[in-house]
């Protein structure tokens, strides 16, 4: 069967109300970009998680990194003792950084790892003799970015800036307001809405911060992850943020992972012997050497010019290939950021009806509102390629005014 009684009935999915009317179909193989379901039908994967399965599934590669590693060992306490695929990871991991950031602290999860980068801002706040500083806050509202409610406690509201400038301008004056209460700002280079924020805004976001001792978080859980002509998205030449979050993109999705790197300025001043502790931050089966393993072979992959090159080429086709898109009425906009594109549709559309027509045109994807992300594995063929385009176009062509919420 396609679907399963008891997992209708008592498993939650992601973003899916545990109340539901539709049923999760069962897949029985990945392999590269595919999916097949339990029935046989294959699927092109145009979501890959996400965009954090970069290098699909059932790779050669990371599954030998895995039965190496789990030859040797699956798991390992880190309080006190160390491996190397951690120290090796996390030699790499600074090295996305371009050497700005100096620790790495390991994560079981995004929301951990988020977590923790929030406790270090308020921790080097109060080491800094600023206590009463503790609120963290997100650049763009929360419904903008497609965050629930606890992934910050507020958000900085940017909906009335048209441009860049503007919301420069914006979180200026709005700084000026709150700053006193800040521990830390917290920004995406890359939005739900598929807006990629320039170096320039981030740099001058920085400035704006440290200019009134706010810490920068840049948030690097979303798909950008490889998929720009940077490893991370929002590090660049420019970009100076004092905190740096990544997530499961790192193992390709292979494992749960997520990892908070932290300047040398915040590592020394909230990991100070004079606090009298040991650290604070950490969990049970964090640098599990598995993770590690998988996610040193992934960086392995996406280094170089070609990866570079494979990057530029997928973007490349999902422009030319999903341009025609851009004519219809349901179609607000379509914006393609490095291998990532986004269908901003007029209205959000309903789920029910358009997973049906999903599964006829053989694709895989995972709308959220009005947007449609389009980050397929990057290890995808010119023709699977093709005809995601291809599928993307009959799909959203056939969306019509029932099929919105107006």
């Amino acid at each position: 069967m396609l679907a399963d009684r008891f997992d209708h009935d008592h498993l939650w999915h992601p973003r899916i109300s545990p109340v539901r009317e539709l049923a999760a179909l069962k897949v029985a193989r990945a392999d590269g970009a595919t999916l097949t379901l339990a029935d046989g039908r294959r699927l092109i994967d145009g979501d890959a998680l996400g965009g954090a399965a970069i290098l699909g599934y059932n790779h050669a590669v990371l599954n030998a990194a895995l039965t190496g590693q789990l030859a040797a060992m699956a798991q390992a306490p880190f309080g006190g003792l160390t491996h190397v695929p951690a120290i090796e990871l996390g030699q790499e991991l600074l090295a996305l950084t371009q050497e700005r950031m100096a620790a790495v602290l390991y994560a079981v999860s995004e929301a951990q790892a988020m977590q923790a980068a929030q406790a270090m801002a308020r921790d080097w706040q109060r080491a800094c003799g600023r206590s009463h500083r503790s609120t963290c806050v997100r650049v763009g509202s929360a419904e903008a970015e497609g965050l629930s409610a606890e992934a910050m406690t507020e958000s900085m509201p940017l909906s009335d800036a048209v441009d860049e400038s503007s919301a420069l301008a914006h979180v200026d004056t709005w700084l000026d307001h709150h700053a006193d209460t800040l521990a830390a700002v917290q920004a995406a280079p890359l939005g739900i809405d598929g807006h990629r924020r320039s170096p320039r805004f981030l740099a001058e976001l920085a400035r704006l911060c440290h200019a009134r001792d706010v810490l920068l978080i840049d948030d690097e859980t979303g798909p950008g992850l490889a998929r720009t002509d940077t490893p991370l998205a929002g590090v660049g030449d420019t970009m100076a943020p004092d905190i740096v979050c990544v997530g499961q993109a790192v193992t390709g999705a292979c494992l749960p992972f997520a990892a908070t790197l932290a300047s040398r300025e915040v590592a020394d001043a909230i990991g100070a012997p004079a606090a009298g502790r040991g650290s604070p931050y950490g969990a049970t089966g964090m640098a599990n050497p598995l993770a590690c393993a998988v996610a040193l072979a992934v960086l392995g992959q996406v280094a170089g010019d070609a990866w570079a090159a494979r990057v530029a080429h997928v973007g490349e086709a999902l422009a030319q290939q999903l341009a025609p898109l851009a004519g219809l009425l349901q179609v607000a906009d379509i914006r393609v950021t490095g291998a990532m594109a986004t269908l901003e549709l007029v209205a959000p559309i309903r789920l029910d009806t358009v997973r049906w027509r999903m599964l006829e045109v053989g694709l895989w994807l995972r709308p959220r509102g009005r947007f449609i992300h389009v980050t397929p594995p990057l290890v995808i063929d010119d023709a699977d390629l093709a005809r995601l385009c291809a599928g993307m176009q009959r799909l959203v062509s056939g969306i019509g005014r029932e099929d919105l919420i107006l």
